[in-house]
């Protein structure tokens, strides 16, 4: 029996006709035709980029908006089991002239159980995940100088200085007698309080200290503010996008964090929150010095930022 052998020519891979050689060289891309694709994807991503980024400062500041609502509706509610008094500044333990652990106003919330937020004690970046306290927009890994005393202070309220968070310690000295509230508890927070620790500010700050500092002979007092003294409660400042609280000595602790830098969030008195132009702000963007105590000073608020301003103090027009 013979084989049904085909000619080599036949099984050759290689186009047989001109035709076929022109054919396969019109299925491959040129130099040319690539890097005119190429060109096209980085106009287009060079297009969709900015969209993108926008698109998520949009939804950081929506988040933000929610967490600072959450926390001012948690005080509303603490004023309600509390004889009428919004959460204060910070609360100090001890006895006169023995200060030195203190519950700030996030510690009090959380022990009260009006709001939750993870144990950040002991770790190296502030912990994110559930945190209330946390500004999607702000700085997960840079603590932000709060201290008085501390040298570096944001010089502006883009500064990054002001976008990081403020590590909050549930404090206690057993020498003294004194307990922390939750016992190795920390917890990491992205907002400021309109909130002071001087004796002077006791007639005008929104949130104050217990107790304050004493101004001379007046010794240590306790002031615990009613929420019926705050007269404006939908115009007050409660919290907003920055470290600590003192913004009357200290006014750039107040930051811009969202829309690229020229927004910053707050949430008022009777728990709404909502979304500010930072230069419009008293002081605008940056505020030289940055230990400036004319800034939100009654006269400059009155003169310069009436309402329907935001009201940043209660004897204000």
């Amino acid at each position: 029996m013979m084989r049904n052998v085909q000619p080599l020519h036949q099984s050759a891979p290689f186009p047989q006709t001109i035709v076929d050689v022109k054919r396969a060289r019109n299925r491959a891309f040129t130099l040319v035709e690539l890097l005119v694709v190429i060109g096209i994807i980085a106009l287009l991503i060079s297009i969709l980029l900015p969209a993108l980024s926008k698109a998520r400062d949009a939804a950081n500041t929506v988040k933000c908006l929610a967490n600072l609502r959450q926390i001012g509706m948690a005080n509303y509610t603490y004023a309600a089991e509390n004889r009428g008094c919004s959460v204060p500044a910070a609360y100090r333990k001890g006895v006169s002239g023995a200060y030195s652990d203190y519950e700030g106003w996030p510690i009090l919330l959380i022990f009260g159980q009006y709001l939750t937020a993870p144990n950040c004690s002991g770790k190296a970046e502030g912990v994110t995940g559930g945190n209330v306290f946390y500004c999607p927009a702000g700085f997960g890994d840079q603590k932000s100088p709060v201290q008085d005393s501390v040298p570096v202070l944001p010089d502006s309220r883009e500064s990054g200085l002001g976008a990081g968070y403020n590590r909050i310690f549930s404090s206690g000295d057993p020498a003294k007698g004194t307990g922390a509230l939750i016992p190795g508890f920390a917890v990491d927070v992205w907002y400021g309080i309109t909130g002071s620790t001087s004796y002077n500010d006791r007639d005008s700050a929104p949130s104050l200290r217990v107790p304050l500092d004493p101004s001379g002979s007046s010794g240590d007092v306790s002031i615990y503010r009613k929420m019926s003294s705050i007269r404006r409660g939908a115009d007050t400042v409660f919290a907003f996008d920055g470290i600590y609280l003192n913004i009357y000595s200290y006014p750039n602790r107040v930051n811009a964090r969202h829309n690229r830098l020229t927004t910053t969030n707050m949430v008022f008195f009777d728990g709404h929150a909502a979304t500010f132009i930072t230069k419009d702000l008293p002081g605008g963007i940056k505020i030289t010095p940055a230990n400036d105590n004319v800034t939100f000073s009654v006269k400059n608020l009155n003169a310069k930022y009436p309402s329907p301003s935001p009201k940043w103090r209660l004897d204000q027009n």
